[in-house]
């Protein structure tokens, strides 16, 4: 192989200019019209840590009330069941299909993760899909599905698909993100699920309350026991006290530390980055291209003499 000038190299791409330039400009052009064409996604995100009210009383009953309250099927050792709760647990009940199959079922939310297609910023409304969803006569659309609507299931793996939740390491911290074409939706489906967890937690450890309860009640009325009678009357009001503070309580197993927000710009698509960073990519491509052919293989594309 004969020895490339370098000279040779920069009079030929010179030669080439307008070939290059018209190139580069063309791809330019294109990747505006896509990137304008590109469906916009905003980002919400919460900072969360188990609520502060769910750390472990120090009181113990004794092991007879514990043992007999165990064989019916309740906890009195580890009170009621959001306690101990760690950042892990919340993680894994946000991404359960039992979780999500939950909040599907309010207005708009099935429809917003399945059916979008895009967003009007006119109208700050959601644009639905209309082969999936109508938005008129709020009904579904999907022929490939029984009865038009889709199983939570799938539903489901589009909301992992655009969800975001996971625990700091070291802080324990719980972040969450969301993902949307719409600011709003995507800052609303935040604030739902952290409501939910609380609210969903909150009623479990009721009901499980609730039932140790009405069982210390009925131990408490055949008891003939003076020693044991002081630790009903003990558990009895603690269990009062849970139902109490339960009900008053919104942020029952988890609190923000930075609450969601309507996020004011999007993250999807960086459109100048984008248009940039290709036309640059695209213009050493086409100088590349150009040199190997000559220089390398011998020989200039088709079309380049019309061209130059």
């Amino acid at each position: 192989m004969e020895e490339i000038d370098l000279t040779d190299i920069i009079n030929y791409l010179i030669s080439k200019s307008y070939f290059i330039l018209l190139s580069t400009l063309s791809i330019a052009l294109i990747i505006i019209v896509i990137s304008l064409n590109l469906k916009e996604i905003y980002r919400s995100e919460a900072l969360l840590n188990i609520s502060a009210s769910n750390f472990s009383d120090s009181f113990q009953p004794p092991s007879q009330i514990t043992g007999l309250a165990s064989f019916a099927g309740i906890d009195l050792e580890n009170g009621n069941s959001s306690k101990n709760k760690s950042p892990d647990y919340v993680v894994a009940k946000i991404q359960s299909r039992t979780f999500f199959k939950h909040i599907a079922s309010f207005s708009g939310i099935l429809e917003g993760i399945v059916a979008e297609k895009s967003y009007d910023k006119s109208t700050s409304k959601i644009i639905y899909d209309k082969k999936k969803y109508d938005s008129v006569s709020k009904t579904w659309k999907m022929k490939s599905l029984k009865e038009g609507k889709p199983s939570y299931i799938k539903a489901h793996e589009l909301f992992l698909a655009n969800l975001a939740v996971g625990v700091d390491k070291r802080t324990r911290f719980i972040s969450i993100v969301y993902d949307h074409s719409s600011p709003f939706f995507a800052n609303k489906i935040i604030e739902l699920i952290v409501r939910e967890v609380n609210s969903i937690q909150m009623q479990e450890d009721l009901d499980e309350s609730e039932k140790a309860l009405t069982y210390l009640t009925d131990l408490q009325s055949t008891n003939n026991i003076v020693s044991i009678e002081k630790s009903l009357t003990s558990l009895i009001g603690g269990e009062i006290q849970k139902q109490m503070l339960a009900s008053i309580n919104n942020e029952y197993l988890i609190e923000y530390i930075d609450e969601p927000f309507v996020p004011e710009s999007r993250i999807f698509p960086r459109r100048t980055i984008l248009v940039i960073s290709t036309t640059v990519i695209s213009f050493f491509l086409i100088v590349f291209i150009l040199t190997f052919f000559k220089f390398v293989l011998g020989k200039e594309l088709q079309g380049l003499r019309f061209l130059s």
